[in-house]
């Protein structure tokens, strides 16, 4: 299954007009550094991409502040590693869902012999 796509991600998070299409393909590559090394099922690996990729962009872009007077503009960044943040957005909250759901599992298993 491939990862997400730059339409996907604009399509779940419409908060997202101003971040470039450049950096959403940076977020969906992080993401899915980081979905690719999880046991997602395969059908759920782009949506689990998308979802994260989402969260870490929507809180870059909250991070993102931005100062100008008259020609002179200053931007800075307090963004940190978020993917211990995942409660802060509901992306991050989707994306935590699915990693209980089909990856970690805390259900009870049994098994019948």
């Amino acid at each position: 299954m491939p990862k997400s796509t730059v339409k996907k991600v604009r399509l779940t998070a419409a908060e997202l007009t101003g971040v470039s299409d450049v950096a959403i393909e940076l977020f969906i590559e992080d993401a899915w550094v980081e979905v690719s090394t999880k046991k997602f099922p395969e059908e759920m690996q782009e949506k689990a991409c998308r979802f994260l990729a989402c969260h870490l962009a929507v809180l870059n872009n909250q991070n993102t502040k931005s100062e100008q007077i008259g020609s002179l503009k200053k931007e800075y960044s307090g963004f940190h590693s978020t993917f211990t943040d995942l409660k802060r957005t509901v992306y991050g909250q989707e994306y935590l869902r699915m990693l209980n759901d089909y990856v970690i599992k805390t259900g009870l298993s049994m098994v019948v012999i």
